[in-house]
């Protein structure tokens, strides 16, 4: 880990890669030390350029260890601090807003969420941000039994994914397709995507 001596912004930003190192471990003690310790660094520099990345990872680490009321907590935060115009970054806080409103069950405000990261992403440009924005909101409506345009949406991802060589969005798209083939006992359909997945 990077020493405290090193000048702040330096080591603000290197918790956060640690954070997001340890989430993608599954490591989330130690993930929410790093962005504790990084944004208790930011309140002592007054460095605060890079809060809104380690409310994204405490969203992030508590959406996956199951826990919505925290992860909601770090997203109500982060979104008191986002510029309105860093479409991409208002992306990523609509995409993970999506998966702590499933959590919670609420497949409309899911919906919702879903739309507006993806009309975000597309106007940030970033192609990988488009890639999660359509699994995103291909997840959703097929939460909807909007199964035509969900699959679309996941068929938009993956193509983007392959193009830009993105593993994470096409594995992610095809889970979502099993998931949505195996609970209708669509098993042909739903074990062809799921062994898409697994080849990843």
């Amino acid at each position: 880990s990077k020493s405290r001596d090193t000048d702040p912004l330096s080591f603000i930003v290197w918790r956060s890669f640690e954070a997001g190192y340890y989430w993608m471990l599954a490591s989330y003690d130690n993930c929410l030390e790093a962005v504790n310790d990084g944004l208790k660094t930011s309140e002592e520099t007054g460095i605060h350029i890079w809060d809104f990345m380690f409310y994204l990872i405490g969203a992030m680490t508590n959406t996956t260890s199951g826990n919505p009321e925290q992860a909601q907590m770090f997203l109500d935060k982060m979104s008191a601090v986002m510029n309105p115009s860093a479409y991409a970054i208002l992306g990523f806080y609509y995409y993970h807003s999506v998966f702590v409103s499933r959590l919670r069950g609420d497949v409309r405000e899911a919906l919702e969420y879903a739309k507006a990261g993806l009309d975000n992403v597309l106007k940030s440009g970033v192609p990988w941000g488009i890639a999660m924005g359509s699994f995103a909101l291909g997840t959703a409506l097929l939460d909807h039994n909007k199964r035509e345009k969900g699959l679309a949406l996941l068929a938009d991802a993956q193509r983007i994914a392959f193009h830009i060589k993105s593993n994470t969005a096409a594995y992610l798209s095809l889970i979502s397709k099993a998931e949505y083939f195996l609970l209708r006992n669509e098993e042909k359909m739903g074990l062809d995507a799921l062994s898409k997945a697994f080849a990843i």
